[in-house]
């Protein structure tokens, strides 16, 4: 009956509507509907469970269909465009009746926190069991008033809940409905009829802005392969106006509030203001336990980040600091348990931190100015570096794991080893570098991410690398730069690229020359011009992958410092891609 009420509004409003009522509908007509085209507005009256054993033998907590199938927050992320209004009627929520009812507003919480992260502008949802009239009464009033008067949606959930009140004050339904997402949002633009009572822009409690915030990082994950900086200007100017107007100066005292801001700074590239950020949730006595160890790894990552960007060794040596703190902090004490495995990703942060230390030693000395004793020192802190973050690298996981990443720097550290022909381990890590490639394959197929399609040719790289083929001279060193070439243009041309991505892809490989041409430095052995050759190419890449890029200037006397000219057709750096990513792959640039 409520569905029907709700289908009758819908209708009177123009709206195309696509109903699938009754008990004789299966679970396969709702998903069929739902994925049927792009729908602003998803509502559900059904059944509400809480850790229900699922079809695939998972326990999981949604709204019942048919045959045991649930509707979740991952079901309303699959569909091809994210609706606007998700309202969740749920009669009934599990465990209510052995349990507070506090379990059924936790539930509730959960259940539209997700959908609010994955996009969804506004989410009403049962925080408990409601009466079926009552629910009836709550539906019908709320649309009128969203669709018919364009009232905002915090005012129509505000008149749905006294019409409800009016007719059944002691019907506690008038209070199950907790709404989540922006209260000013409108569906419809008001008539000139339509009340202006009660229409305040201002959010009117803290949750309501971490809302907006998670909402903004859903969308800035969502278009991570399409955003241009015009986009992302866009983006923070509009993050700066949540705060100034919509907000209270007084709410920013709240460390979970921080915490939630510096990963929205973090994820739209504003690596100054998300630094500052973290450090105030950090500093900021956190009573509501709203700040986690993560945000102190965070705080880190952006320091390495921006240390390197700008040669600050303070940063990347407060880093280092703040990582390695941590690992003392909960290592056993003396006599105590075995220590356990360090935590993947603050060792691969280490890792990063030294790396980039590694290459400011490198580029000091690859300076002819320095004296032969700066020279020296440079040196031995450059090896040092490189010796800690590998070793940082292989404490992340010695084996491939479910991310190649972590593997793919530790082999590009290696492969700066002089190996021979024979030496051992050589084949192996040969090997694990086309298990990486292969791994990164699969996990695009799944995700559509930009980092696991560009990890293929990472791979391919790391491995000529390690079979020493980009430093061999002649037809066998040219053929196998080749075949990296090919491996990039495959890729960056079925993937859409951001300039930042793009830079960060080819920041990596002047890096690595960086320290070929750094340990060339003083010698004129074969392996010395092995490196020249393998920084060289290394740069010949550069300029395929991403055109008109400015070669290096701190390269040693007699190489090239003018843009190489490319041995084939440049790389299209851009493109519409054939399966856009939904989601990040983890992370919103490469460490």
């Amino acid at each position: 009956a409520e569905a029907g009420a709700v289908q009758a509004v819908l209708s009177g409003m123009a709206y195309q509507v696509k109903a699938v009522i009754g008990p004789d509908q299966p679970a396969k007509n709702v998903f069929a509907a739902l994925y049927q085209q792009p729908w602003r507005i998803v509502h559900i009256s059904a059944h509400g469970v809480f850790d229900l054993c699922h079809a695939d033998g998972r326990n999981r907590s949604g709204v019942l269909l048919s045959d045991g199938l649930l509707i979740t927050a991952a079901e309303i992320e699959a569909m091809e465009v994210v609706p606007e209004l998700v309202f969740l009627n749920c009669c009934h929520l599990g465990k209510i009746d052995s349990t507070p009812l506090r379990d059924g507003n936790k539930l509730a919480a959960s259940v539209a926190r997700e959908l609010i992260e994955i996009g969804v502008r506004c989410v009403l949802v049962a925080g408990w069991a409601v009466s079926d009239v009552g629910a009836q009464v709550f539906g019908q009033a709320f649309y009128e008033g969203l669709l018919k008067q364009g009232l905002p949606f915090g005012v129509a959930v505000h008149q749905a809940r006294l019409r409800l009140w009016d007719q059944s004050p002691s019907d506690i339904t008038w209070g199950a409905f907790q709404a989540y997402g922006d209260p000013s949002w409108q569906a419809e633009t008001r008539g000139a009829a339509g009340p202006a009572a009660g229409d305040d822009s201002h959010f009117v409690s803290p949750d309501e802005l971490l809302d907006a915030l998670a909402r903004v990082r859903a969308e800035v994950a969502r278009r991570s392969g399409k955003q241009s900086e015009r986009d992302r200007r866009a983006r923070v100017a509009e993050v700066a106006a949540l705060l100034r107007e919509r907000g209270r100066a007084d709410w920013l005292t709240r460390p979970e509030l921080q915490s939630a801001l510096a990963a929205t700074w973090r994820d739209l590239h504003e690596f100054d203001k998300a630094l500052d950020a973290f450090v105030a949730a950090i500093r900021v006595d956190d009573q509501r336990g709203g700040v986690r160890v993560r945000d102190i790894e965070q705080l880190a990552n952006i320091e390495v980040r921006l240390g390197a960007s700008s040669g600050r060794m303070d940063l990347l040596a407060r880093a280092i600091l703040r990582l390695e703190a941590l690992d003392q902090a909960v290592a056993p004490a003396a006599g105590g348990a075995e220590a356990a495995p360090r935590n993947v990703e603050r060792s691969g942060l280490l890792g990063s931190a030294y790396k980039r230390i590694a290459g400011e030693s490198a580029r000091r000395l690859l300076d002819a100015r320095a004296s032969a004793a700066e020279l020296a020192e440079d040196e031995a802190s450059m090896r040092l570096a490189l010796e800690r973050s590998l070793a940082n690298y292989r404490a992340a996981g010695e084996e491939l794991g479910a991310d190649p990443y972590p593997a793919l720097n530790r082999l590009a550290l290696q492969a700066l080893v002089r190996w021979t022909d024979a030496a051992p381990g050589r084949e192996a890590a040969v090997a694990l570098a086309r298990a990486c490639g292969e791994l990164a394959q699969r996990r695009f197929a799944a995700s559509g991410s930009f980092w696991d399609a560009v990890m293929q040719p990472e791979a391919m790289l790391v491995e000529r690398l390690l079979d020493g083929r980009l430093g061999r001279a002649g037809a066998e060193g040219e053929q196998g730069f080749e075949q990296v070439v090919a491996a990039y243009r495959a890729t960056l041309g079925r993937v859409v690229v951001t300039p930042v991505q793009l830079d960060s892809v080819t920041t990596q490989m002047e890096l690595l020359s960086r320290f070929y041409d750094a340990l060339s430095l003083g010698d004129a052995t074969t392996e010395a011009q092995a490196d020249r050759r393998v920084a060289d190419r290394l740069l010949r890449l550069v300029a395929e992958v991403q055109p008109g890029r400015a070669i290096r200037k701190d390269r040693p006397a007699g190489a090239s410092t003018s843009p190489p000219a490319p041995t084939t057709a440049a790389a299209p750096a851009a493109r519409a891609a054939r399966r856009p990513a939904r989601k990040p792959a983890g992370k919103a640039a490469r460490k």
